[in-house]
This record gives structure tokens, C-alpha cells and sequence, in this order.
């Protein structure tokens, strides 16, 4: 699952290449404005893709419109739609997603898959060294397990509002993991899945099955990536495009 409100050319080559990464068992639903879907992604559209349309007419991918009262260019709005229940009941049937934002990569080259974690309730990238908070960037979480912390009455807009919790939706849905005896995993199982800062790589040659935002927290470490996962390059922080209009290809 990946939501984007802003448009870069790089969207369609990466949520292609985590399709391929995935499997046929992983379907990728694509939260965006409905400006975005009409000026990019509707068939018809200026600039449409004839190979992103077939992967959503065969089912690969599909597109959904993320509610209008999300602001996803301001951080509050971007944790309170990450938190809300409206998101994950969008994700039914499934047990387990995987959040992905467009700087995240998966690599082909990895020696495991997403598929190899299932197990866990919650894995990202580790945030610190001495406690089991996870980035959600580049995550797999546990769907039936979120479901059930809104059920009890979980709410991460209300513990904002009030003061009771003041941080990002990964750390809350963390510490609500934790709170719970989900399966969590070691800092080390969890850089073999997704890495992220310089600290998760020094002085070890890490494999993971992909990198969240490297290029601005680790890019003196982006050569030594690119060497085994050569697809790093197609994330990236860059600068979205307002919606509407396209971002100049990399020089």
C-alpha cells in the first residue's frame, strides 16, 4: 500500500517494481487525490501509462482516492490518515500489509522476501537501538491486529488532541504493538528487512529486503547500495510535483 496526493514520474516504475518484487499475492492499492487519478492515472489522461493500465485492468493494481479532509502535504494529516480506521478498513481481506512511501525500495538481489517476516505483527526499519520502535515508511504490519486495537477503542487523533501522545503514527502503533505481547522482532532481524540510517549499516555489509529514504539519511551510503540494488535509484526524495504537473526528469 502506497498513498501519494502528489504526482512524480518516478510512482509508476516503482509500484511496478514492488509488484514484480511481491508476487502475484501481493496486489498494490494506490491511495491519491482524485485530481492526481484525472490528470495521471485515468485512462484517456495526458500522460497515461498503456502498462500501468494493464496491471489495473489485470487486477495488479488498483487506484483508490484518498478523502479530501487528509491534507497528506502536512505531517498531522499524513499520522492521523495512517491512524484512522477509514484506511484500514479500505484494506480488507488482508491479514498483512506492507506501507511503502515512494522513497522506499525493495531489492530483487535480497537473500529473502517480504514473505519471510510474515510472522511479525510490526517490522520496519529500528528507530533506536535500545527499544522496539520501527519506521513505518518501509513497514509490514499485522492488519487483523490493527483492527482489533480500533475495536478496543484506540485512538491515536483523540490521544493527539488531548495530549496523551505527541509523537508520528509509527511510534504509536509501536508502542500499541508492544503494549499488546504482539510478536516484535530483534533490532538485528529487523535491518534484515529494512534498513535506513548510517548507524544500521556501519561497519556490516547489510542485504536487506529494501532501504527507506537512504538518500537523506544515509547517502554517503547510496554507491555501496547501488552496487547490489541497482533499483535504489528509481526512489528518492526529490520534489513531488504539485498535483497536476510533472517533475523534470534527473539530470
Amino acid at each position: 500500500m502506497i498513498t501519494d496526493t502528489a504526482f512524480t514520474p518516478r510512482h509508476i516504475p516503482l509500484i511496478l517494481h514492488f509488484h514484480g518484487v511481491l508476487g502475484p499475492d501481493w496486489p498494490i492499492i494506490f491511495f491519491t487525490s482524485q485530481a492526481v487519478y484525472d490528470e495521471q492515472f485515468k485512462p484517456g489522461a495526458r500522460n497515461h501509462s498503456a502498462v500501468w493500465q494493464r496491471a489495473v485492468d489485470d487486477g495488479r493494481v488498483q487506484v483508490r482516492i484518498v478523502p479530501e479532509i487528509y491534507d497528506l502535504t502536512i505531517r498531522k494529516d499524513v499520522n492521523r490518515y495512517l491512524t484512522s480506521r477509514w484506511l484500514w478498513d479500505q484494506l480488507e481481506p488482508a491479514t498483512h500489509v506492507l506501507v511503502f512511501q515512494a522513497d522506499a525500495m525493495l531489492c530483487a538481489n535480497a537473500p529473502k522476501t517480504v514473505d519471510d517476516f510474515l510472522q511479525y505483527d510490526f517490522i520496519g526499519a529500528t528507530l533506536t537501538n535500545n527499544a522496539k520502535l520501527y519506521n513505518g515508511g518501509l513497514s509490514l504490519r499485522n492488519r487483523t491486529m490493527i483492527m482489533e486495537m480500533f475495536n478496543e477503542g484506540h485512538d491515536f487523533a483523540k490521544e493527539i488532541d488531548t495530549g496523551v501522545y505527541t509523537g508520528g503514527e509509527d511510534v504509536w502503533f509501536s508502542r500499541k504493538f508492544e503494549a499488546r505481547g504482539a510478536n516484535l522482532p530483534s533490532n538485528e532481524t529487523a535491518l534484515q528487512f529494512s534498513c535506513e540510517y548510517n548507524f544500521h549499516m556501519f561497519g556490516k555489509q547489510r542485504r536487506p529486503v529494501g532501504y527507506h529514504k537512504v538518500h537523506k539519511a544515509a547517502p554517503l551510503r547510496l554507491a555501496e547500495i547501488a552496487e547490489w540494488c541497482p533499483e535504489i535509484s528509481l526512489s528518492g526524495p526529490g520534489k513531488l510535483a504539485k498535483p497536476g504537473k510533472l517533475s523534470p526528469p534527473a539530470s
